[in-house]
Formats: C-alpha cells, sequence, structure tokens
C-alpha cells in the first residue's frame, strides 16, 4: 500500500513582495523562514505542515503563472514512481526526476504537469 501525499508548499508570484510578506504574515499569521539564493527576489513563509513561497515578477503573466504550483509531499522512493505514473497519465515531466540542495539538506523532486498543464511538484523535503 502506498502512501497518500500530502500538501508542501504553493508557490505565488508577486509584483510588491513587502506588501505580500506583511499581508501573509501580519493578517494570516505565517512566519518568515530562511530562503535559499536563487538569483531573484522572493520570501518563504510557514505554517504548520506547510508553506507559501513567494517570488516576484513585474507584472503578473497571462495566462499561467510561469513560477505558480502546488507540491505534494510523499516518501523519496515514491518521487520516481509517480513521476512515472504522470506520464503515463498523459502529464508531463520538466526533466527527470533529481536532487537539489535545500539548504544543507538533500531533496528528490520531479517538476510535473498534469494533463491541463497545471504545474506541480514531487518532493520529499520534510513539510516546514
Amino acid at each position: 500500500m502506498t502512501t497518500a501525499p500530502v500538501l508542501a508548499h504553493v508557490a505565488l508570484s508577486v509584483t510588491d513582495l513587502d506588501r505580500a510578506v506583511r499581508f501573509y504574515t501580519q493578517t494570516l499569521g505565517l512566519r518568515e523562514v530562511p530562503r535559499p539564493d536563487f538569483g531573484s527576489p522572493g520570501a518563504w513563509l510557514a505554517m504548520d505542515g506547510a508553506m507559501v513561497h513567494l517570488a516576484v515578477v513585474e507584472s503578473i503573466p497571462e495566462p499561467r503563472d510561469p513560477f505558480g504550483h502546488f507540491a505534494l509531499n510523499v516518501p523519496t522512493q515514491e518521487v520516481h514512481r509517480l513521476a512515472s505514473a504522470v506520464r503515463e497519465a498523459g502529464g508531463t515531466l520538466f526533466g527527470e526526476p533529481g536532487t537539489l540542495d535545500q539548504l544543507g539538506t538533500t531533496v528528490t523532486v520531479a517538476f510535473c504537469c498534469d494533463t491541463e498543464g497545471n504545474r506541480f511538484e514531487l518532493t520529499d523535503a520534510p513539510p516546514a
């Protein structure tokens, strides 16, 4: 029996980082946590069991947000299996599953699209 996935984070594009961080921290009670340097401005905001990642853009692009996606937390051994299942079901992958360094922790990831073009990530990164 396989383990059901759980939400890890949601990524959102914003045009005013300070205003967005203020909204999520002061209005919704999320807390800002360290973020790796991706070469562009942004912020990571944590809540119990999940996070919101903010990425700065000049304007919100249409029709699709290139940074917008959701992530499903799955056991390491499930990342490759589920990535294959995505392809078999008519979805796509943005490259093969691989590993990334996130603040000193190696995580396994697969970046995918469903059959409608909605972007999501499979990751074994531990929830916040």
